[in-house]
């Protein structure tokens, strides 16, 4: 919440707290719970596009009747109406279609595909989110099943898509209701924990370096960014590429045994608690190791001195000294390969 809201400025603690909220109040059973909830859920949407992906689950797990779930869509149309109808009004513009056609973030859904030719493309997540669509209104969802399937549709959106580090916020709610007390699965989560810090690199210092500017001070400015670190040794883009690709692959992992798990009581998931995992088991010893990896990259990865100071992140860089800076640089938002890319863009 707080490397989302502070560091990068975003509301979305806010929408996903209004989706936690939605799931609380429908949970009571009764139809005017179910509304309330239903508008909540409607609200978090408008305000960050992501709960879009949790809306449908939403409606088939809660609804009684085909009469209710009519009502159900009744009233989300008609919050999407008034949206459009203000955009309308105010710019003359579709807010939907403008969404759809220029906003960035939702664009990213459209990045990952095949081409086949002229203007024919196959886009990876629509297809996967599809299909585990028509696959559940085939199969139906029940009230407890809502909280898996929402983590399922999180895990496809951020295997198959592009996205900025900080919106990884939203993998967060739902995969603690659902796999808090599975170890391995608790092991999967730090792996993209791990994953997603490698992945932000990409971003620079902004990212990584800055991040630690309350515990050490000025001396961040001396750090070598990320990128450059990176690509003194390996290609940026198979260093990261191969991060990314591991976070694809855990991400689809987990999403498969939550949906072989479908059935089971979402909220106490088989297996021993946390609590009741030593550090003397595998499974403990392996979570420690995976916990404690994102420091042991952040300590041990360089041997370069910075003014006096120990550099936590130089890597083969032992004969060099970097100098504090003496006067106040300017420095792109981007870095690394993308950056020629994006200004042109």
């Amino acid at each position: 919440m707080i490397f989302s809201s502070a560091i990068y400025g975003r509301h979305d603690s806010i929408a996903i707290l209004l989706v936690l909220l939605s799931l609380l109040v429908v949970r009571r059973g009764t139809d005017t719970r179910r509304l309330a909830g239903l508008g909540l859920l409607g609200a978090a949407t408008l305000m960050r596009f992501f709960p879009i992906v949790v809306v449908p689950f939403f409606l088939l797990a809660f609804r009684r009747s085909r009469r209710q779930l009519a009502l159900f869509l009744a009233i989300l149309f008609g919050m999407a109406a008034l949206v459009e109808i203000a955009g309308l009004a105010t710019s003359g513009k579709s807010t939907f279609l403008t969404v759809i056609n220029s906003y960035e973030h939702l664009q990213y859904w459209f990045d990952a595909g095949f081409y086949l030719r002229f203007d024919d493309w196959i886009f990876l997540f629509p297809v996967a989110y599809t299909v585990l669509l028509l696959w559940i209104i085939e199969r139906g969802v029940t009230p407890d099943e809502y909280p898996r399937l929402s983590a399922v549709a999180f895990l496809l959106v951020f295997g198959l898509t592009f996205f900025h580090p900080h919106y990884a916020i939203w993998l967060v709610p739902f995969l603690a209701l659902t796999i808090a007390w599975q170890p391995r699965m608790v092991v999967y989560h730090a792996i993209q924990v791990v994953c997603v810090l490698v992945y932000s690199a990409q971003w620079g210092a902004w990212t990584t370096w800055n991040l630690l500017e309350p515990v050490l001070g000025s001396r961040v400015a001396s750090l070598p960014d990320p990128v450059e670190a990176i690509s003194a040794q390996i290609e940026p883009r198979i260093f990261f590429g191969l991060f990314r690709s591991l976070l694809t692959a855990i991400s689809l992992w987990m999403a498969w045994r939550l949906l072989r798990d479908l059935g089971r009581k979402p909220l106490e998931p088989r297996g021993p608690k946390i609590a009741a995992i030593t550090p003397t088991s595998p499974t403990g010893k392996a979570a420690l190791a995976v916990v404690l990896l994102p420091v042991l990259l952040l300590t041990t990865g360089c041997t370069a001195r910075v003014t006096g100071y120990s550099s936590p992140i130089t890597h083969d860089y032992a004969g060099l000294t970097w100098q504090p800076l003496k006067t106040t640089l300017t420095q792109p938002f981007l870095a690394g390969t993308g950056i020629a890319a994006a200004i042109a863009d």
